[in-house]
């Protein structure tokens, strides 16, 4: 290539004027769907309008807020949520990714699958699982701990309920994020300490945690940051408790007559803040993990620890807490949607089943409506979002300049914003310009591509990485423009991943309630804010119902996507 004369700096230099228009385009698009928004909800946080006076701004939202004893109150309990939640997912998480990876336990493809299940679960349908299993009265846990003469011993509105359903939560994420971590890992060191005579606890204590503390740390981190911007779990399990965090404040604030939009963008700062540096406090703490490689150039055989006659008693613990974090969630909620009324699973109840509650559905415009909305936003937003990380994803691994890692920490910048924070800032921005977009699908399509590019872009940085840039020199020499060599050269190369993009884009779209809470009104609803204005109402088998149809929908969806791509439905990888 260098023979011809032919050099990355005159290939992809100057004089590709369609290039220079898209990557313009895509910039441009990029900081008004994050900048713009953000800046419109700090004028917000800022402004104080007394009543019949001008606009002023002043910190004095701030030193309001600040000078109550119930905010700290607050930060409190969403530090202590976020803290438990993230916990209880690494624990659970990293223990089956544990045993998945470097055990020889049975069944291994089982164990992934149901550790999985959870991705297609949306928030409000797990959460609403978790309130017909631990009510006080009427929870199946609690039935069974009465008749054994317990009491009722669990309680889903306090903060350990919270706690766990929120953990149970973000357990298939932590699976996901660990994996290539366990994958990566060289058994040497814990295969020296074996020999050395060191004990299993010991091996785990000294030099598995120490060596995955990165990962460990990173994961921890990222729970945090998405349990402290949740808002399902502390609405539907806290709220009926008196148990306010920063996330159902924010939302208190925005449905108040009159909407209280100022203390909703002081909160929202507040919480914008903790996120912001939470999220650079994992870039930091991931910009040192070759400080923890154990993997280098010399191979290595990923050899299974042996269970030994350990190895099915583990088995059995596996499938009964997978049976509990899994299976009882979706139990009760069929059992729910085929009952006329709420009522604990028992021999007797079987002579009540009946698809009323699926009939009800088919009479609701409402549900038809949810479902048909989320699938219009989310192929559309989806379709945009890989667009948009195509041009990103190709601009900051072909030039690494300053410009392209500005439009990539641009592209970055929504993963650390609470999706409630895009929302408020939305509906703030969009309420006050002459654009007749809030209320219609366009509002909640915007929040949904703002909220969903920065995973396709780590997906196409990922997939750009492994394309060597020869490929497209070559068809550049061959007198083809930038727009038909990414067109007839990356693109396809890129297919399974910009699939998998486009997928994942479009099940987060069941799964987003954050922002789409305060941005839907009557016939923009999506999927999520139905479902919970059914429960919400008391329509808890009808919800159940609803759930359960669109957890078939997302099942669906993925299945079909992988036989398209021809790869295996079931593996992280996928």
């Amino acid at each position: 290539m260098n023979r011809l004369g032919i050099t990355a700096r005159n290939v992809f230099g100057n004089g590709y004027a369609v290039r220079n228009l898209v990557i313009g385009i895509c910039a441009i698009i990029v900081t008004y769907l994050v900048i713009f928004p953000l800046f419109v909800l700090f004028n917000e946080s800022l402004s104080v309008v007394p009543a019949g006076g001008e606009r002023t701004y002043s910190l004095s939202g701030f030193y309001e807020m600040l000078g109550q004893w119930r905010t700290y109150r607050i930060l409190m309990n969403s530090i202590i949520y976020a803290a438990g939640s993230s916990l209880v997912a690494l624990l659970i998480g990293g223990s089956l990714v544990w045993l998945v990876q470097r055990t020889d336990i049975p069944a291994k493809k089982f164990v992934m699958l149901f550790a999985l299940f959870p991705l297609f679960m949306p928030p409000v349908l797990s959460a609403i699982g978790w309130v017909l299993l631990l009510d006080t009265n009427v929870g199946l846990l609690n039935v069974v701990t009465q008749a054994i003469g317990l009491g009722s011993i669990f309680n889903a509105n306090s903060m350990a309920g919270m706690i766990w359903v929120g953990g149970v939560l973000e357990v298939p994420l932590v699976f996901l994020w660990l994996w290539p971590a366990f994958a990566a890992m060289n058994p040497a060191l814990e295969e020296a300490a074996a020999i050395c005579g060191a004990r299993s606890i010991k091996v785990i204590m000294t030099i598995l945690l120490p060596i995955m503390l990165p990962a460990f740390g990173a994961v921890l981190l990222i729970n945090f940051i998405l349990s402290i911007e949740d808002v399902m779990v502390p609405i539907v399990l806290g709220l009926p408790a008196g148990i306010n965090v920063l996330a159902s404040e924010i939302y208190i604030a925005h449905i108040r007559v009159p909407t209280d939009t100022h203390t909703a963008s002081v909160y929202s700062v507040l919480l914008l803040v903790i996120t912001m540096a939470l999220a650079f406090y994992y870039l930091r703490l991931t910009a040192n993990a070759d400080r923890y490689v154990t993997v280098r150039g010399r191979g290595f055989n990923q050899k299974a620890l042996e269970l030994g006659r350990a190895r099915l008693p583990v088995f059995a613990g596996v499938c009964l807490l997978l049976g509990l974090i899994v299976g009882l969630p979706m139990f009760i909620l069929g059992w729910t949607s085929l009952m006329p009324y709420l009522q604990v699973p028992s021999i007797a109840g079987l002579s009540l089943i009946s698809l009323n509650s699926y009939r009800m559905l088919l009479d609701d415009p409402a549900a038809l409506r949810g479902i048909g909305n989320t699938l219009i936003v989310g192929v559309s937003a989806a379709f945009v979002v890989m667009s948009l990380a195509v041009v990103i994803g190709w601009l900051q691994v072909r030039t690494r300049n300053w410009f392209s890692r500005t439009v990539d920490m641009l592209a970055f910048t929504p993963i650390a914003v609470p999706g409630l924070v895009i929302g408020l800032s939305l509906s703030i921005l969009y309420l006050n310009v002459p654009l007749e977009i809030y209320g219609t699908l366009l509002i909640i399509w915007i929040a949904f591509v703002t909220r969903f590019l920065p995973y396709g872009v780590r997906l196409t940085y990922s997939g750009f990485s492994q394309i060597h840039r020869e490929l497209e020199e070559a068809a550049l020499i061959s007198k083809a423009g930038w727009f038909r060599t990414i067109r007839t050269i990356s693109l396809p190369l890129l297919g399974p991943t910009l699939l998998v993009g486009f997928i994942y884009t479009i099940l987060r779209g069941f799964r987003e309630i954050s922002a789409s809470l305060l941005l839907s009104s009557y016939g923009n609803e999506p999927y999520s804010v139905v479902a919970y204005h059914m429960w919400d109402g008391g329509e808890v088998g009808k919800a159940s119902a609803y759930g359960i149809v669109a957890l078939c929908c997302m099942v669906v969806l993925v299945v079909v996507g992988q036989w398209i791509a021809g790869r295996k439905v079931i593996g992280p990888e996928s």
